[in-house]
């Protein structure tokens, strides 16, 4: 399955789309010999067109992952994250049931990394990053994970920041032109970045109306906090 998953973004798409365009062409030539005569050098060509473009397109697509496989390997690498019971103990009292966690996740854009683009036009990239934010009367708490989507590694952290120390939080979106091969994907990167205690952690995301409130709410706490 490993190599399955490098093939997504590593194999091309010219044997899938050539068993397409055999597939056409032998169909095309199927439609002719129904209104002409055919010479045998066009039935021949038809035969290998009919039967070897599917086959070229179905054994091609059997050797990369689909977008559907990288979906669930994203969602069944980071289905399990929050606080563990331990942490749950530790926040019970603390935690603002008010302000549900918020989630920040979004792939991993930088050079170096295996890219591809999929179907719905998205440009994915072997690593994948989530992030629930927990506030507390007096804090946040950051459970994150960067996940590779071509093994079976995970990097996982958990950071604490007193609303004292947090000195801003910010939405900073660019765009990057990354290569990968012979391609080039122009990409835009959104990251929730948190300043604090002069340190800048910075997570993936995508920018939206909810991500925007909560990054004022934090910004007000924090104020307050510092009052």
């Amino acid at each position: 399955m490993e190599k399955k998953l490098r093939n997504y973004f590593a194999m091309s798409d010219v044997p899938r789309l050539t068993g397409i365009g055999m597939m056409i062409a032998g169909v095309i030539l199927l439609l002719l010999a129904w209104f002409m005569a055919l010479g045998w050098f066009f039935w021949i060509l038809m035969c290998v067109c009919l039967a070897g473009g599917p086959v070229l397109f179905w054994v091609a697509g059997s050797m990369r992952a689909t977008d559907s496989d990288m979906d669930q390997i994203v969602k069944r690498g980071t289905d399990d994250m929050g606080l563990t019971p331990s942490q749950e103990s530790k926040y019970r009292k603390k935690l603002l049931s008010l302000i549900p966690p918020q989630t920040a996740s979004a792939y991993v854009y930088r050079e170096g990394l295996m890219l591809a683009r999929c179907k719905d036009g998205t440009v994915r990239s072997e690593e994948y990053a989530k992030a629930m934010i927990y506030v507390l009367t007096d804090g946040i708490v950051v459970v994150s994970r960067t996940l590779s989507l071509i093994s079976e590694e995970k990097e996982n952290q958990t950071v604490e920041i007193p609303f004292a120390q947090l000195e801003k939080a910010q939405l900073v979106s660019e765009k990057k032109l990354l290569s990968f091969g012979k391609k080039s994907f122009e990409v835009k990167e959104t990251l929730l970045q948190l300043l604090y205690d002069g340190k800048t952690m910075c997570l993936p995301t995508h920018r939206d109306f909810k991500i925007e409130q909560f990054v004022e709410k934090l910004n007000k706490l924090a104020a307050e906090h510092k009052n």
